[in-house]
């Protein structure tokens, strides 16, 4: 049986391997553990569109279509300024 990771687990795998490396993170924050939403992710667009990208991962059937192909693309329609064009391909390769 597979497991399909929760909205949260995600964030929280984004959290410890993405955030670290962002420079737009909120300073003061490098303490602070996976479970702890930080105040810049209101205004990430990897994590605001976080649900829509997990979800067309969940759904996205390998036999139709090339996972990380079109997950890369929603990561480019939604990356417009600051992390989303940096470490959109780190998401994509998370989902």
């Amino acid at each position: 049986m597979r497991r399909e990771p929760t909205l949260s687990h995600v964030q929280r795998l984004v959290r410890a391997r993405v955030c670290p490396r962002c420079p737009y993170r909120t300073p003061g924050t490098d303490l602070q553990g996976t479970d702890t939403p930080r105040v810049c992710e209101s205004h990430c667009e990897l994590f605001v569109h976080l649900p829509v990208l997990r979800e067309a991962a969940r759904q996205l059937d390998p036999m139709v279509g090339h996972r990380p192909r079109v997950l890369a693309r929603l990561v480019q329609r939604i990356g417009g300024r600051r992390g989303a064009r940096r470490y959109g391909q780190r998401v994509v390769n998370l989902l």
